[in-house]
This record gives C-alpha cells, sequence and structure tokens, in this order.
C-alpha cells in the first residue's frame, strides 16, 4: 500500500480483498464495530477542524450515539489526538455524563436571549 505517513487507515475488520472469497467467515460484530469506527473517525476529524477554525482547545461530545459508548469515546479521543499531533494545536474531548437536559436548557438560554433582545428594542 501506497500510503503516505500523514493519511488515517480505518480498519474495515475483516472486509479486505483477501477475505472476500471467505464471505461466510465475517462476523456482523466485526462489520458493526468496524463502521462503528468509521462513523466516530468521521465524526472526530469534521469536530477537529471546527475546533481547530474557531480555535478552541476542548470539544464537549453528547448524545445518545456516544452516551455509555466506551468503543466510540475511545475512537473519538484516539482520533482527536491523532490530529492534533500534525499541526500542534492540541483538542481534548470532554464527554458529558448528564446531558440529556441539554437541549431543553438550549431552549431556555435561546428564548431567554430573545426575549431579552426584545426588552432592549422597545
Amino acid at each position: 500500500y501506497d500510503m503516505q505517513s500523514e493519511g488515517l487507515a480505518v480498519s474495515l475488520g475483516k472486509l479486505s480483498i483477501q477475505h472476500m472469497k471467505k464471505i461466510s467467515e465475517i462476523k456482523k460484530e466485526d462489520i458493526a464495530r468496524s463502521l462503528l469506527k468509521m462513523v466516530a473517525f468521521n465524526i472526530s476529524q469534521i469536530a477537529y477542524y471546527h475546533g481547530k477554525i474557531h480555535e478552541v482547545k476542548m470539544i464537549y461530545f453528547a448524545g445518545n450515539f456516544i452516551r455509555n459508548h466506551t468503543v466510540t469515546m475511545e475512537c473519538i479521543s484516539y482520533a482527536l489526538d491523532y490530529f492534533s499531533t500534525f499541526d500542534g494545536h492540541p483538542i481534548n474531548a470532554i464527554f458529558l455524563k448528564h446531558d440529556g437536559f441539554l437541549g431543553a436548557l438550549g431552549c431556555v438560554l435561546e428564548a431567554t436571549k430573545e426575549e431579552n433582545s426584545q426588552v432592549l428594542s422597545e
């Protein structure tokens, strides 16, 4: 494989060319884990570049996709560390433990902001 050292290869478990003849040996668990890692790395890369643009040092992750999913959190943390090594802009992943109320809190803050701007404009 002619891959540059800056590249990030995503493992697709046993879905390699040498195993394509033995498709019956591929377990559903291998496919699921590979897809989970692929999605986690993609989320990490997008988050990293947004964090770099906005010059943040921490990115907070929340939601059902990562809540209590150790493998996903490890992949996201690893990928952010990986991307950080190339340009010296370290960004840490922070995983919220109790994030179920954040949507409601955001709505309250936005409503308060709109209410305050209406009062100021009157």
